[in-house]
């Protein structure tokens, strides 16, 4: 919500959609958004699934992706290649962030951090762009549905 008051778009919270990160927890979202009468030109998902559930629901209802709606997920997951169309979606290092989640816990176990103490790893993230994604038509830039 910050990024999008920065941009001077405002986000109220019941526009914030908080479905399940699975393919069946984003076509409901997308079902659920669609039938209370908003009509995005993009969403992005939590996740890979739930964006493959979104275009599952949004060719179900006829809306053509990405000429009507883009949709962005985020893991990169081998399946994101194999939609149609493939999906845009934001790429994690899924096998370093577990080597760093381990490593982590490890340490912790050996010697306990203290109560004040907070390790922060942030991994880098890439976007990658493929069909799903296409500059919206018409001036819609201040409609905003978000499913996180």
């Amino acid at each position: 919500r910050a990024a999008f008051g920065a941009a001077g778009l405002d986000l109220p919270p019941a526009r914030v959609i908080r479905p399940p990160a699975t393919i069946e927890g984003g076509e409901a979202a997308f079902l659920r958004t669609w039938s209370r009468g908003d009509r995005p030109t993009a969403v992005l998902c939590m996740s890979d699934a739930a964006a493959a559930g979104t275009l599952s629901a949004a060719r179900r209802l006829g809306v053509r992706v990405p000429e009507e709606l883009s949709i962005v997920g985020f893991d990169d997951l081998p399946l994101t290649r194999f939609t149609d169309p493939p999906l845009t979606t934001v790429h994690q290092p899924v096998r370093s962030k577990g080597e760093a989640a381990a490593t982590m816990l490890l340490e912790a176990l050996r010697r306990p951090p203290a109560d004040d103490q907070a390790h922060v790893l942030v991994l880098e993230t890439r976007l990658v762009v493929r069909r799903s994604t296409a500059v919206p038509s018409g001036d819609r830039s201040q409609e905003v549905v978000v499913a996180r």
